[in-house]
Order: structure tokens, then sequence, then C-alpha cells
């Protein structure tokens, strides 16, 4: 190891830990698979945990999050696929005017006699 550097338990016991992030004030956050949470550490000077994990999320919350998040987009997605179909006919209709124009502009009208 170089010098200067050292290798220190920052934690103990937390079980199947998947994912390490540490947060903008230093905190440090990890998830765990089998107990399906998120636990919060503060860092102290020395670098270590300062204080025993907090819980921040729980199975139950992050479920909810999940279905609201995925509910979300299924409920954007019904939206663009509604105003599509909408969108799409007023351009037929648009379109129809035009093509009902163009062939009433080439048709040929009699004018009127001054007899009639």
């Amino acid at each position: 190891m170089p010098s200067g550097f050292r290798i220190q338990k920052f934690a103990e016991n937390l079980g199947n830990v998947r994912i390490l992030a540490i947060g903008p004030n230093g905190d440090v956050y990890v998830t765990r698979r089998e107990e399906g949470d998120i636990l919060m550490f503060h860092v102290g000077a020395d670098g270590l945990a300062a204080a025993e994990s907090v819980r921040v999320a729980s199975k139950t919350r992050l479920r909810f999050l999940s279905v609201c998040e995925g509910g979300l987009g299924l409920a954007f997605l019904g939206l663009v696929v509604g105003y599509l179909p909408t969108r799409y006919q007023s351009f037929a209709k648009q379109e129809m005017i035009i093509s009902l124009l163009d062939l009433t502009a080439c048709s040929v009208v009699p004018l009127p006699t001054n007899g009639s």
C-alpha cells in the first residue's frame, strides 16, 4: 500500500450491501438487497461512520415510489397515444379540404348567361 494510505472498516454487520453513494454533504448511502432498504451514514472527521446508520427508505416506500413512477409513465404514454390520433385527424381534415379545393378549382363550372 502506498505511504499515507490506510485501510479501515467504515461500518460492520450491514448484510449484503449492493450500492454505495456519497451525498453532496458527504453522507454515505448504502442499499441492501435482502432487507430492501437504504441506509445513511454520517461521516466523522476521521472518515469513518460517526454514528449508527439511519434507515432513509424501506421496501414499502420504494415499492410505492416505483409504482407511482410506473403509473406516471403509463399515464404519459396514454396521453401521447390519445393525442397523436387527434392531431392526425385534424391534419387529415385539412388535407381533405385542400383536396376538395383543388378539385373545385380544376372543375369547369358553366357561367350564367344574361337570359337566365
